[in-house]
């Protein structure tokens, strides 16, 4: 059993972060302004896989998506998703995440968030770690996107990827 030390503030408590499906939501409270608020997290196995020849970020169910919703429309969200990806030789993989499917994180960014791609092909991890500010005390939707440099085909998600998500509201 994996547990994890938390410091909010003055009181530091050990948490087990662990469940028996690999995932843990719910509050953590910091009682004078610093820590984590609350932590929602989910880890999948792809059963599926997505191919696109997209050079516009495209998603679908197959991709890491997970959903929060904020205490306070000035709290940020910190954003950890990772995704193992293959990909072929000269053919490269750039991924973003999206807020509610309409806000590019990456802001426009050539390579988004993370790519990987190069002359050897392989499987790579790809991990984004973002903190976002989404001023609302609604809930909130962040979705991995990816999409080809060049219109090849090129798939993000294989059979047996296993990604992860972790969003944690911040003050």
């Amino acid at each position: 059993m994996a547990l994890s030390k938390i410091k909010t503030g003055s009181i530091e408590d050990t948490i087990d972060l662990t469940a028996n499906d690999g995932t843990f939501n719910g509050n953590i409270t910091a009682t004078t302004g610093i820590g984590v608020i609350q932590v929602t997290s989910t880890q999948v196995t792809a059963t599926g896989s997505f191919t696109t020849a997209s050079t516009s970020y495209v998603t679908d169910s197959t991709m890491p998506t997970l959903n929060i919703t904020p205490s306070s429309a000035s709290s940020k969200i910190m954003i950890i998703f990772r995704i193992g990806m293959q990909h072929d030789a000269s053919r490269q993989i750039e991924n973003t995440i999206y807020r509610n499917s309409t806000t590019d994180l990456s802001n426009g960014n050539t390579y988004g968030l993370s790519f990987s791609g190069g002359a050897q092909p392989g499987w790579f991890n790809n991990t984004i770690t973002w903190v976002d500010a989404p001023t609302t005390v609604g809930e909130v939707r962040y979705t991995w996107y990816s999409r080809a440099e060049s219109p090849v085909d090129i798939t993000p998600v294989h059979p047996g990827t296993t990604w992860s998500a972790i969003l944690m509201e911040l003050p």
